[in-house]
């Protein structure tokens, strides 16, 4: 942007929003912009102002899309929800769309898993990637690439190093949890609860054994009767509370 800070600029109460709302509004209707076509020396190879070109392969129609809606997840311009309504109508695949309504969604989530000046603990590391699966990692380095557009100029070597230190505990202990649970892939499973606790199928059958899991990764649990132990105390919190 040739030093200019595009996102906060404001010319005569209208900034970079309003340009992303008429954008917006065009392609849905894009007959708004043909009063403004009309006198363009340079209408294009269509050389007709009404034949708009919004081809979903053009970077130069939507390569600003991510940045934007990554910066401002939460105007009402954009969204995960605007976003996913945009994509769809460029005929994106279900996978796609969905892959970037989660990075939008959950671009932020990085910087909540830290406590204060505290990298985050394995259970936050464990949870987060849980929920995210294979998004996780793509969602740590979209995290970094925001930071570093947020901070701009202002970005001090000090402050990058302590976010780039963030991210590699992250990283590095979700792999010392993912070569964890390799050694012993599966502890016990919901017949195993069932037959050892007496418990039917359903929802605490479900929490158990994720709560199994999560123990399994922290390094807290080792083998089979150690996963049923810890069960049969979840169980019995879980009773107790009824």
């Amino acid at each position: 942007n040739q030093g200019y800070n595009i996102w906060d600029y404001d010319y005569k109460g209208k900034n970079y929003h309003n340009i992303v709302k008429f954008f917006i509004d065009f392609t849905e209707n894009n007959e708004i912009v043909f009063k403004y076509a009309k006198s363009m020396k340079h209408p294009g190879p269509a050389k007709d102002y009404k034949k708009q070109d919004l081809d979903s392969r053009s970077g130069s129609n939507w390569g600003w899309l991510f940045a934007y809606a990554t910066r401002f997840p939460d105007h009402e311009n954009i969204g995960s929800e605007m976003a996913i309504r945009i994509l769809k109508e460029l005929k994106m695949e279900t996978s796609t769309i969905d892959y970037v309504s989660t990075l939008i969604t959950h671009h932020l989530r990085p910087h909540h898993m830290q406590q204060g000046v505290t990298a985050p603990t394995g259970k936050a590391v464990y949870r987060y990637f849980n929920a995210l699966k294979n998004e996780g990692l793509d969602v740590l380095f979209l995290h970094m690439a925001d930071y570093l557009s947020a901070k701009g100029p202002q970005l001090t070597i000090s402050d990058w190093a302590t976010r780039a230190k963030m991210m590699s505990h992250v990283i590095d202990t979700h792999s010392e949890q993912v070569s964890e649970v390799s050694k012993t892939p599966t502890l016990v499973n919901g017949n195993d609860l069932m037959t050892e606790l007496n418990i039917a199928p359903g929802p605490i059958l479900g929490r158990l054994l994720s709560g199994i899991n999560e123990q399994h990764a922290l390094g807290n649990i080792h083998n089979s009767t150690e996963a049923i132990n810890h069960a049969r105390k979840t169980l019995n919190t879980i009773q107790g509370q009824k």
